[in-house]
């Protein structure tokens, strides 16, 4: 169904049944990038992928590497031009893009694979239209549906270690758990938390996954399984695969890659980053084609439920 609205979209582009002055001139499209890594670059390859046929788009691409306040000085290289359209990719590009005030704030802008949307103030809800230039599609699945999956994955599993950092989307999946925690659905559960610093530069989410290793060690023997946390840390395979290496304890991860690894997540929720690109590129065309961002729904993406059978039954076996 995205596939067929996404050439819908793209077939009244290529046949010039809408005119406007974007789709006329060139399209000036400034991706920022909260980090260029992972689930970002999946994402973004599905995006492109879905456009490679629209004429008259000029991308330019900012990478921040999760450094909030040094948009400005990345936009004194950047052109002069205003640009029409803004991508903003991630949590932290969304906050540089959003609460910086350096490029128009009329400007429509689409996000992407950013955590929570609602808690970052941009939008309302996705079940209403957006009352700011800000719309696009978000990365997290709801905890409740994760919790849920792990629940039918291991049901005798009560006991929840979750390593998670001060990166914002983690925060916002700690308040998440929070909040779930106090829910009669989720009485039986106990949550053991460890916190790390985030580390802001190119290599940091592997760094990240070192500083954890102590943590994840030292509450092995108070839990059943861990949770990979809501962030570019918990998204690395290396992250369950350090887990499962280190405590033969199951890991419920964050994304397919997690569960294809050898011994890395037994299973996950994860987002569907085809649909995700494909739904950003649908939006981008629609601002193309001359329809106003309030009149464009943020979205969530769709989800897969994935189990490695193999490594499930090694950590069950190691138990």
């Amino acid at each position: 169904m995205q596939r067929i609205r996404l050439f819908f979209f793209l077939s009244i582009l290529m046949t010039g049944i809408l005119i406007n002055p974007l789709q006329a001139a060139q399209t000036k499209v400034l991706i920022v990038y909260s980090q260029i890594a992972e689930p970002y670059t999946s994402f973004m390859w599905h995006f492109h992928q879905s456009l490679k046929y629209v004429p008259d788009l000029k991308f330019d691409t900012i990478n921040l590497n999760n450094r909030e306040k040094i948009l400005s000085r990345l936009l004194d290289n950047y052109h002069k031009d205003q640009p029409d359209i803004i991508l903003a990719i991630g949590t932290i590009a969304l906050r540089a893009v959003r609460y910086q005030h350096i490029l128009d704030q009329n400007i429509p802008v689409l996000f992407g694979m950013v955590s929570d949307p609602i808690g970052e103030g941009v939008i309302d809800s996705f079940d209403k239209l957006p009352q700011k230039s800000i719309s696009g599609i978000s990365f997290a699945i709801n905890i409740r549906t994760r919790l849920r999956d792990l629940r039918k994955l291991l049901p005798h599993a009560k006991r929840i270690g979750v390593i998670y950092s001060t990166m914002p989307q983690s925060v916002s999946f700690k308040k998440w758990l929070d909040e779930a925690a106090a829910e009669d659905e989720f009485q039986d559960l106990d949550f053991v938390y460890r916190r790390i610093g985030m580390l802001p530069y190119e290599n940091g989410p592997k760094d990240m996954i070192h500083m954890a290793k102590r943590h994840v060690i030292d509450i092995q023997n108070q839990v059943d399984v861990y949770l990979s946390p809501n962030d570019q840390m918990g998204i690395q395979p290396a992250f369950s695969q350090m887990i499962v290496r280190e405590t033969n304890k199951p890991v419920f991860g964050l994304s397919e890659k997690d569960v294809n690894v050898d011994k890395g997540a037994v299973a996950a929720s994860a987002p569907r980053l085809s649909s995700a690109g494909e739904t950003m590129a649908q939006q981008l065309l629609r601002l193309k084609a001359g329809e106003k961002i309030f009149n464009i729904k943020p979205e969530q993406p769709e989800y897969d439920f994935l189990i490695n059978q193999a490594t499930l039954d090694y950590c069950l076996k190691a138990q």
